[in-house]
């Protein structure tokens, strides 16, 4: 399975969830059971620096296996630390047998301009 190529925006400071279906080439429902999913913003694709991590581990993605959703939660903390015009990322999915590339590609953040006094 190659990943699909992904692009979307942030609001820097504002909550987002995303939710993407998963399908097989015959465009059935993609079976996420035992999987687990992992995902890093970074700056550009080969920086060191991890600018966010999203994974079922730490609830910052759920999976839905009945239906092949994979939801990312962007929480306003996080958001608010994203201080780049755009990072990329990609989304693995995971378990012990069967590991793909899900998504890839990159993330506008739109600043923030009100802040709090």
């Amino acid at each position: 399975m190659t990943a699909a190529t992904y692009n979307f925006t942030l609001e820097q400071g504002v909550p987002l969830s995303k939710t993407v279906l998963l399908k097989n080439s015959d465009n059935s429902i993609k079976d996420l059971t035992g999987f687990t999913a992992l995902m890093h913003l970074r700056q550009y694709p080969s920086s060191e620096v991890v600018l966010l991590e999203l994974s079922s581990a730490n609830s910052k993605i759920n999976i839905n296996t009945a239906t092949g959703a994979v939801t990312m939660i962007f929480s306003l903390e996080d958001t608010a630390l994203l201080n780049y015009q755009t990072c990329s990322y990609d989304l693995f999915m995971l378990n012990g047998s069967s590991t793909f590339r899900a998504l890839a590609g990159k993330i506008t953040v739109q600043p923030r301009v009100t802040r709090s006094a």
